[in-house]
């Protein structure tokens, strides 16, 4: 199965899209941009595709 990083500050869209994909991929989430590049730099290798809102806080998905 595909590792998907999805990356999404709203904790309603994420669980929303967390439980659509996980029938399909393993899912990795994060809160905001940094938390995903944190776990982008640890898992990169088996990560196939990243999902990213664009204005969070912290660090924006540009």
């Amino acid at each position: 199965m595909k590792t998907l990083l999805l990356i999404e500050d709203d904790e309603i869209n994420r669980q929303f899209l967390l439980e659509i994909l996980q029938e399909d991929y393993v899912v990795l989430t994060a809160a905001n941009g940094q938390h995903g590049l944190d776990i982008l730099e640890k898992e990169a290798q088996s990560i196939s595709a990243i999902l990213l809102d664009i204005q969070m806080p912290v660090m924006n998905g540009f």
